[in-house]
This record gives structure tokens, C-alpha cells and sequence, in this order.
């Protein structure tokens, strides 16, 4: 899929065409404001891998359970 320089950065251009080309995105950054308020689901409902960076393994641990909580709730 080839995207013009002025895409490279924005990650919403790349999501919009990666999914008319039904093209997974995977290692998209995320920071955990947007994995804990569900903001994430609505910029990227499917076909994307995230990253986070947590501190530790149980920032990890609370996050992800934060997140599946979200996504429940949203659902």
C-alpha cells in the first residue's frame, strides 16, 4: 500500500486507507488516556495492534484491565 510522505504521520490517514485496502495496522502507539476512556475504540474500531508502554508489569496489569472494563462497557 503506498501512502505520500505528507500521510506518514497522520495516523488517521494511514487507518483510513489501511481499511479500504483491509490492511492490518499493528505497533500503533497509544498513550493510556486513550486505552482507559475508550477514546481508542472510536479513532480505531478494528483491524489495529497497540502498544502501550507501561511502567511495569502491574501498570500493565491495571491498564488492561481498565481497558477490557471500558470496552464492555461500550459494547
Amino acid at each position: 500500500m503506498a501512502l505520500p510522505s505528507s500521510d506518514m504521520n497522520n495516523t488517521n490517514a494511514i487507518y483510513d486507507k489501511a481499511r479500504q485496502h483491509k490492511v492490518p495496522l499493528i505497533r500503533i502507539r497509544v498513550p493510556e488516556q486513550e486505552l482507559l476512556t475508550g477514546r481508542i475504540l472510536n479513532k480505531f474500531p478494528t483491524g489495529v495492534t497497540l502498544v502501550h508502554d507501561a511502567g511495569s508489569l502491574e501498570e500493565a496489569r491495571r491498564i488492561m484491565q481498565a481497558y477490557r472494563k471500558t470496552y464492555r462497557e461500550l459494547q
